[in-house]
């Protein structure tokens, strides 16, 4: 019988589908992030965002967890690396160096019962903190694609179609027009023109 659980949190996306007998396998176009538990399943992942360098949880005390990054194939905890706490919680530092990336797909599973793996995934755009008295919005994407910029606070659209294009590296920067400046407590709501569910919704911060 087939499970299905869809969690949303601005910033990663996670669409869990579970069968038993079968892995858990996910997708999602956002950055946004949640923990995903279904109900057979004794383990469930943080939130995470792009450039986190600590992916950490809970599950059944005593266990091993296994953590790897499938696109990137690299092995970040596997055998008895690392054990769940008499609490219920375990922790994994990434490697010096390496942090959650753009668009890689993660694995988490319990090694006393791989039928119980979460998989999530890290997006397709991220954004940089806005202070407040700033004046230029950065962030990540898929090279090629737009960003569409909007303050929803003061119902102004900043960018849209054309205007800010993601870069052959990735990277994206959009300035205001010359006296504007971002305003604290202002919501400005960020999309992917070419996948307008892959939503993030930040707050200039002080």
């Amino acid at each position: 019988m087939k499970k299905q659980h869809l969690l949303k949190e601005a910033g990663v996306a996670f669409v869990a589908a579970a069968t038993l007998g079968a892995s858990v396998s996910a997708v999602a176009p956002a950055i946004a992030s949640a923990s995903v538990q279904p109900a057979y399943v004794n383990l469930s992942v943080n939130k995470i965002a792009i450039g986190d360098t600590v992916i950490s949880g809970t599950g059944t005390p005593g266990d091993y967890i296994n953590i790897n990054d499938i696109t990137g194939k690299k092995v970040f905890a596997t055998g008895n690396d690392l054990k769940i706490d008499a609490s219920g919680h375990f922790s994994l530092q990434l490697p010096a160096g390496y942090a959650v990336q753009l668009g890689h797909t993660y694995s988490v599973s319990d090694s006393f019962n791989l039928k119980d793996v979460v998989y999530f995934f890290a997006g397709s755009f991220s954004v940089d903190t806005v202070k407040d008295g700033r004046t230029t919005i950065t962030g990540k994407g898929i090279p090629g694609h737009y960003i569409n910029i909007n303050d929803v606070t003061s119902k102004k659209v900043l960018a849209t179609g054309n205007d800010v294009k993601v870069d052959s590296l990735g990277n994206y920067s959009y300035t205001l027009p010359t006296g504007q400046t971002f305003i604290a407590g202002h919501k400005l709501i960020l999309s992917d023109s070419l996948n307008l569910k892959s939503l993030i919704q930040v707050i200039v911060s002080n």
